[in-house]
């Protein structure tokens, strides 16, 4: 049985912030940077209490009227493509907010030029996406054996009704009241009712492509795979969690990102993590969690998964500084591998602006946050684009040239992801590599 997991709590100082704001999963803080943000909440410290909870939200937030939005698809993708025109004209500004962490993760110097772009799919195991945001056209996951509106017979037990974007494993017997679902059981319905999926997924493609909406790296062609586990306050049980992580490698996700924590080890979860790896190949990467302490958490304490904690912390100029520690970041023995975590620019559904604590830029679905989960959504993108760049990679190669080439942080153990290093030690490295020797990491 799994017990409620700690809230995180921010040891960030106050010098040179606005606000600090507390929000879903346990691992996601919002941080006033650069003159944006999301305002604070009394009600910080309130969780749930159920048993087999996973990450409860440390700041619930107060629900919108009717519970879950929704908007017509074709409405909604009409708009996606209106917005992604109108923001052209801010796309250089927001860049230059993006440069200083994606240059820290050799982000910047990870280009190349392919003929042809190697499609990647990385399943984000979450409070579900929103599928129309501008930044994901054309990059969300779609169910191949979908046609003509039904789903086709196919050797894959996926069993979701619906899914021709991804599943959603909550329900109403399981989530908060307040969100409104309707539903018994799996289904289609991955539409991000909290906001933190969608800003982890948008978090992926910059790493991924090089930039915010993915406007560089034509050479890789990553797909956002929804898998909704957590409800509109962002909590979530790990048995929906566990149901959510075999579903996404079953659907042949190749890179899994879990951005939540609980204190207690599931078996369940422990179990679907583990087959995702062993029996379908694929890299599984999980958030450290912003308690600040050396606890281990999970799933990052799986010994199967790729654990990242977080960099970033202000300089006496009141600069964010991505050679430090975050002083929120856990740092338990199973953590590997380090990435920004502090002023992380990221989309956010429309509908959640002014909403759920999500302060948007301009009035522009996108928002700056903080917190492990998005260092995890930086590694899981760079571990896309590395794949991308070199099919044949097993997870355990992966995941030896990410920690070889990561650059040393002033104390610690865990070192910071260098995605340039590691991509031009894996093109040494498979260039002598004889194509079937799976001995060095190659299928």
């Amino acid at each position: 049985m799994d017990t409620p997991a700690r809230p995180a709590q921010s040891a960030l100082p106050a010098a040179g912030r606005q606000a600090l704001a507390l929000v879903s999963l346990g691992v996601v803080l919002l941080a006033l940077v650069f003159g944006v943000g999301a305002q604070g909440t009394d009600e910080a410290n309130r969780h749930s209490t159920a048993s087999n909870a996973l990450t409860p939200t440390p700041s619930p937030l107060a629900p919108r009227s009717g519970g879950p939005f929704t908007t017509p698809v074709d409405s909604a993708v009409a708009q996606a493509a209106q917005d992604r025109a109108g923001l052209v004209a801010s796309l250089v500004v927001r860049a230059s907010r993006q440069r200083p962490y994606l240059t820290a993760i050799g982000a910047d110097a990870s280009r190349a030029t392919e003929s042809k772009p190697r499609r990647v799919i990385v399943a984000v195991v979450d409070s579900g996406v929103d599928v129309t945001h501008p930044d994901f056209v054309g990059r969300i996951w779609e169910n191949p054996h979908w046609r003509d509106g039904e789903p086709a017979p196919s050797d894959l037990a996926l069993d979701c009704p619906g899914d021709r974007n991804g599943c959603a494993f909550v329900s109403s017997a399981t989530a908060a009241t307040s969100c409104g679902y309707q539903t018994s059981g799996p289904s289609g319905n991955v539409r991000d009712d909290n906001g933190h999926g969608t800003f982890v997924a948008g978090v992926v493609l910059a790493a991924a492509t090089s930039g915010l909406g993915g406007s560089d790296a034509g050479d890789v062609d990553v797909r956002i795979l929804p898998v909704k586990v957590l409800d509109c306050t962002g909590a979530g049980r790990a048995s929906q969690a566990a149901a959510g992580v075999q579903y996404a490698a079953r659907a042949g996700a190749q890179i899994i990102v879990l951005a939540f924590s609980g204190d207690t080890d599931s078996p369940a979860l422990r179990a679907a993590v583990d087959e995702a790896q062993r029996t379908f190949g694929a890299l599984v990467i999980a958030a450290a969690g912003n308690d600040g302490g050396t606890q281990t958490q999970f799933p990052s304490g799986y010994p199967t998964v790729l654990a990242v904690g977080g960099t970033g912390d202000l300089n006496t100029s009141g600069q964010v500084d991505y050679q430090r520690r975050a002083p929120f970041s856990n740092m338990s023995d199973s953590v590997l591998l380090l990435a920004p975590a502090v002023a992380i620019l990221g989309p956010v559904p429309r509908a959640l602006c002014g909403h759920r604590d999500w302060t948007c830029l301009d009035g522009g679905p996108y928002a700056f946050a903080s917190g492990t989960s998005y260092a995890a959504a930086l590694v899981a993108g760079s571990s896309a684009r590395l794949l991308g760049l070199h099919q044949g990679l097993v997870p355990e190669a992966m995941r030896l040239l990410l920690t070889s080439t990561a650059r040393p942080i002033l104390g610690m153990r865990a070192e910071q992801v260098d995605l340039g290093a590691a991509l031009a030690l894996a093109r040494g490295w498979l260039d002598e590599a004889p194509r079937d020797d799976r001995s060095l990491g190659v299928r």
